[in-house]
């Protein structure tokens, strides 16, 4: 039995957070995936997906579901731990190690922001 929940321990645990680029980090919707969840195969949009699933949202996150999906609606990007990634970028090399209250999981923090048209152009003239 020992053995088994030394097992379970080294599992990694994941935790992914999505938020707009304009809101704070409490206003993110964060999810622990899964332990079925496939993590080596998943890209930024299967993650992005699973974070905004409607079945899935709460009511105090309704705001946060709203905001991202209008954000996502138009051309936006998406930056993962800081980096500007790609929605078909793996994952897996994207999480970074995190201790929160002594307990160590992999976090992938998201962050989605429109692209406005016209800024650079205007300004560089």
């Amino acid at each position: 039995m020992a053995k088994q929940n030394e097992q379970k321990q080294d599992k990694p645990v994941y935790v992914a957070t999505v938020r707009t680029a304009l809101s704070g980090p409490e206003d993110g919707i964060m999810r622990k995936l899964p332990e079925s969840y496939d993590v080596v195969n998943s890209d930024v949009r299967d993650v992005l997906n699973y974070l905004t699933d409607k079945k899935q949202i709460k009511q105090d996150e309704a705001p946060t579901a709203r905001s991202l999906e209008s954000e996502m609606k138009k051309e936006y990007t998406v930056a993962v731990n800081g980096r500007t990634v790609r929605l078909t970028d793996k994952v897996a090399p994207l999480f970074q190690p995190k201790t929160h209250r002594d307990v160590t999981y992999q976090n992938l923090e998201m962050e989605i922001a429109s692209v406005q048209e016209g800024g650079l152009i205007y300004k560089i003239r």
